[in-house]
């Protein structure tokens, strides 16, 4: 056992150095977070009004309400992001998360992600610019927000605006029972759900990279299944191997040839997770961790 031990553990270093190394690249390649078709048009500035803030749409009902919306922004001094932005490149050290005053060269905190980012919706849901939102702990407004703002001509508070994230389960900690997330308990823990937390992830294309990028906005260390598949290892115990879990996509659409890839790949991800010791759980324990500002307790509507 021993022995499995030290294995694993080697294992899990090689596979987070490699999970690092996969975030960087990300974060030099990555077409994420372009600039919303909409927003290349010229559109004339009329005011500063959501100057140094990023609007991501979600689940807007129509193409002319999303063009409105942005040109709106935009003639503002808003930025419209199409995408979701790749995640920031892995911290080396804490000291990373300061940088010198040019004044007088006392430390200053850099911004948070998504601390100027604010996620416009008609309701709240459970699409990947929703998860983000509440990956790094970024607001979900009613587009009415802008128009009243545009009409006020001045920022207005969000708090009436605001959409009410639901958690899955009522009456646990972070929860005062009637399913909606109370400020203070969204705002200790949020973007850092995932923090320590080893994944790998099954399922087609699409979903492996959005969702690697959503759950590495929470923290967690996301490592390719080729790595996983070719660790070495052998009757690691459950829960002992070098990844935490690997989940699953329990929804995918694909053609039949990417389709028949996609299950070569996941039946070996699943033999690799067999012998490593690693558990196999559903996506939607990710998602449910997510809306509920913590790691949701591992039960048998998750695990495959």
């Amino acid at each position: 056992a021993p022995s499995r031990r030290a294995s694993a553990s080697s294992a899990r270093n090689a596979l987070s150095a490699n999970a690092n190394a996969l975030a960087l690249a990300a974060g030099r390649t990555s077409d994420e977070g372009k600039v919303s078709p909409a927003s290349r048009r010229r559109f004339r500035r009329v005011s500063n009004l959501f100057e140094g803030s990023t609007f991501l749409l979600s689940g807007i009902p129509s193409k002319g309400e999303v063009d409105e919306l942005t040109e709106l922004l935009e003639t503002h001094g808003g930025v419209v992001r199409r995408d979701v932005p790749p995640p920031a490149p892995p911290r080396v050290a804490s000291a990373d998360l300061y940088q010198p005053s040019q004044d007088v060269g006392a430390p200053m905190r850099r911004d948070a992600p998504g601390s100027n980012t604010i996620v416009l919706t008609p309701a709240a849901g459970r699409t990947l610019k929703c998860l983000y939102a509440a990956a790094v702990g970024a607001p979900l407004v009613s587009p009415d927000w802008v128009r009243d703002c545009v009409e006020a001509g001045s920022s207005l508070a969000l708090e009436p605006y605001r959409m009410s994230r639901r958690a899955p389960l009522a009456g646990r900690d972070g929860d005062d029972g009637d399913g909606d997330l109370n400020d203070e308990d969204a705002t200790r823990s949020a973007g850092g759900v995932f923090d320590g937390v080893v994944v790998s992830l099954s399922g087609d294309a699409h979903y492996v990279r959005q969702f690697g990028v959503l759950l590495r906005h929470a923290g967690a260390d996301v490592v390719d299944a080729a790595d996983l598949i070719a660790a070495e290892g052998q009757d690691v115990p459950m829960g002992e191997g070098p990844c935490d879990y690997v989940l699953v996509q329990t929804a995918a659409g694909a053609g039949a040839g990417a389709a028949a890839k996609r299950k070569g790949l996941e039946g070996g991800l699943a033999r690799a997770a067999k012998r490593l010791g690693v558990p196999r759980v559903r996506h939607e324990w990710a998602v449910d961790s997510l809306l509920a500002n913590r790691l949701e307790e591992m039960d048998e509507t998750y695990r495959l």
